[in-house]
């Protein structure tokens, strides 16, 4: 039967659940929330991507953290951020130890929603609705509201949050204890309560989240990192155990910079035994960027990847190099390319 939201008023076409009472309570605690937001840094000392999920999660069991937290990622840079979010979310997700794991945690759900590749406010809802398998008369809202913006005219990258679809979501988790990954590749801070996310810092609803990944070409640049990280209640950096072992140093850096090779293959349809395809691209731009080279690779890296010998035709992956060259492109945000 249809229920209506005591919020919004708003008719919808699922199943009434216990929480739906609960509707306005959330609402006043998320406005108090606002007026008391914190800022807390954790350091986490680790060199490789295993043992750092692990610490994350032992943080999450020891402190019951609530809220918001940012992930910035390995040595301050955001190398590794997105792949130690995976890891994370695979072992909550594990068969053998999962449910012991999130049961440490104090956590009934994990929602995996990875938007990387950024493409509007209306799919990350989606993304979410997906995840927690809402019902189908849940999920023709999507249809119908994308059929009338197709008609009207309205950019994919333009449309937002569907309320009925909203007040679904914050249905279902209203008494829920969960733990939202977030992969964010929007380049802004992104509410989720606008999804219907009832994320605050009691009750045991939390988010964990970045924007770094794939190389720091993630749409954020440095100086907007601090900003995007004081938004949430607590910031989490990840730095080797021993800064002055070169050696380590660089077999950490060489990991994690495979990792995100692997991420951004896998996305691109490059077969994981080709990952060093990915990896010279990065490397070659690398080198061109330090030796002062005023390229603008937004928009001409897939060019010069392929003019270049980069990436050629005998690739092994059963495509061309342009073919190749544009799945990569289109996988990295190379506008706001910086390194060290």
């Amino acid at each position: 039967m249809p229920v209506k939201c005591p919020v919004a008023g708003m008719d919808l076409a699922v199943r009434k659940k216990p929480g739906w009472q609960e509707c306005s309570l959330l609402l006043a605690l998320r406005k108090s929330e606002s007026r008391r937001k914190r800022s807390e840094e954790i350091i986490i000392r680790s060199d490789n991507i295993d043992d750092e999920a692990e610490e994350i999660i032992d943080f999450l069991e020891r402190t019951r953290q609530d809220g918001v937290m940012y992930l910035d990622g390995w040595y301050g840079a955001g190398i590794g951020a997105s792949t130690i979010l995976k890891a994370v979310v695979e072992r909550y997700r594990s068969s053998s130890s999962g449910d012991a794991t999130r049961k440490a945690a104090g956590l009934d759900k994990i929602i995996h929603i990875d938007c990387s590749l950024w493409q509007s406010k209306r799919s990350l809802q989606k993304v979410i609705a997906e995840e927690l398998k809402l019902p189908r008369e849940v999920m023709a809202f999507f249809d119908q509201g994308d059929e009338e913006e197709d008609f009207d005219g309205v950019h994919q990258a333009a449309r937002g949050v569907i309320p009925q679809v909203k007040w679904a979501i914050l249905n279902e988790l209203s008494n829920s204890k969960f733990l939202v990954v977030f992969h964010n590749g929007s380049g802004s801070y992104v509410d989720l309560w606008e999804c219907g996310v009832p994320v605050m810092g009691v009750m045991n609803k939390r988010v964990l989240w970045t924007s770094r990944g794939r190389f720091l070409f993630h749409g954020v640049k440095d100086e907007d990192v601090k900003e995007l990280a004081g938004l949430s209640d607590v910031t989490i950096s990840v730095f080797p155990q021993n800064l002055d072992n070169y050696d380590v140093l660089k077999d950490t850096f060489r990991c994690f910079f495979h990792s995100e090779a692997k991420e951004v293959a896998r996305y691109s349809g490059v077969p994981e035994s080709n990952t060093n395809i990915v990896l010279e691209c990065i490397l070659y731009n690398m080198v061109l960027i330090q030796g002062g080279n005023d390229i603008n690779w937004g928009t001409h890296a897939a060019n010069y990847w392929v003019c270049d010998g980069i990436i050629q035709d005998t690739n092994g992956c059963g495509r061309s190099a342009w073919e190749i060259s544009d799945a990569l492109h289109r996988n990295i945000n190379l506008g706001c390319i910086k390194f060290w």
